[in-house]
């Protein structure tokens, strides 16, 4: 039943319309604040005159920060309830992006990213994901599906306005179209969203997790932290994995540009079998999925053509991933402790996102480039086999 009154919704019932507040702002917010350094760090660099290494290390502390942050966002999501955390996240982007516009010193620069950074746990997929389960139930895992495809389209519409808009406007201009998106947009929608958490009165403690969750939540951690580093790893360095198995330009560019589809196309096909495959088991096919797409690397070298099924298996795998990581914590546990717990998940996977370029980088100076992909797929074999432990250990229960 459709309630186009009010944004709060009953039990087993959904209004579109926060679902579709909440996929707009996931656009605007990973386009802004997670994409748009791509584009904006060489006009960045030409006016400053700053190294790149110094402008994505003010970027990467931002990434860091938000991993230092995300407990404490997620204990707040779950006292407080999303509304309130993700309207004062936009307004804190706002604020982020109008320091590093202004910024005349890396200080400055610096200050402002960090901001960005807390921001991005406040606003982003993680937060998200909690305030929609204070409004969802049966439908929880579809509504995840929905935001994470229109969220999905967010380097493929702010890469090239990234672009266009530093070229015809400068960056910092730029970045205060983008703070204006976040103020004018983001947090009145935020702020409308006017729904009560379920956990508001009681005010689970982490401490007051059963052991056995606690157990559980780290190993999942531990298994999504793994698969964070290799995806953050293959993502930074595709362009070269594909030049050290001599893919052909053409057919490297090709492949490149189809992962970011294949990870909506992914969140499509997902969305349309939820309802006859659990998370669990999905979870474990998109793991097993990562690890195939990894040997299809080593083939390459082989039968370069074979850099398109890379794309495709690589690309659908990792966009389901990201729904597995905001539906598996309530197919698993108690639904009234999620926020704390996606919390708990969610730092050592932002953590890992923002290792695994840079340690993978060292792996192929220090070695070569085979080393690098034979480490990473180790590494998501032993993160499926830690997500199949916590998986198996939640279903004996």
């Amino acid at each position: 039943m459709l309630r186009l009154t009010t944004p709060n919704v009953t039990e087993g019932n959904v209004s579109h319309i926060p679902l579709f507040m909440l996929s707009l702002g996931q656009l605007i917010s990973w386009g802004t604040l997670y994409y748009a350094i791509t584009f904006l760090a060489e006009p960045i660099r030409h006016e400053t005159s700053w190294s790149l290494g110094l402008i994505f290390w003010a970027y990467s502390a931002g990434l860091l920060l938000a991993a230092v942050t995300a407990p404490s966002v997620g204990r707040f999501l779950h006292r407080h309830g999303g509304r309130i955390v993700m309207s004062a996240g936009s307004l804190l982007a706002a604020i982020a992006l109008v320091m590093v516009a202004f910024s005349n010193s890396f200080i400055l620069f610096q200050i402002g990213w960090l901001f960005a950074g807390i921001a991005m746990s406040m606003t982003l997929y993680e937060a998200a994901f909690s305030t929609l389960q204070e409004m969802f139930s049966t439908n929880f895992r579809r509504g995840v599906g929905v935001i994470t495809i229109v969220g999905g389209f967010a380097s493929t519409l702010y890469w090239p306005l990234t672009h266009w808009l530093a070229y015809e406007l400068g960056w910092r201009t730029t970045l205060l179209i983008y703070a204006g998106m976040h103020l004018l947009i983001c947090f009145p929608m935020h702020l409308s969203l006017g729904y009560k958490p379920m956990a508001a009165a009681a005010h689970t403690k982490e401490e007051a997790l059963p052991t056995t969750n606690k157990r559980q939540i780290v190993l999942l951690a531990m298994a999504f932290a793994l698969a964070a580093f290799v995806t953050a790893a293959i993502s930074s360095h595709a362009s070269l994995v594909m030049s050290d198995k001599q893919v052909p330009d053409w057919l490297a560019i090709a492949a490149l540009a189809l992962i970011g589809p294949m990870q909506v196309a992914g969140r499509i096909a997902e969305l349309s079998v939820a309802h006859r495959i659990s998370s669990t088991r999905t979870g474990m096919i998109a793991l097993a999925a990562l690890a195939a797409s990894l040997l299809l690397v080593q083939l390459m070298g082989f039968y370069y053509w074979l850099a398109l099924g890379f794309a495709i298996v690589y690309g659908a795998s990792n966009g389901v991933m990201t729904i597995v990581r905001g539906t598996i914590l309530n197919e698993l546990f108690d639904r009234k402790s999620y926020a704390l717990m996606l919390g708990m998940l969610s730092a050592p996977a932002l953590f890992a996102r923002a290792l695994g370029p840079v340690l993978t980088a060292w792996v192929i100076g220090a070695s070569d480039m085979n080393a690098a992909i034979w480490m990473l797929t180790l590494l998501i074999v032993l993160a499926g086999t830690v997500y199949w432990y916590a998986t198996r250990s939640g279903s004996d229960q």
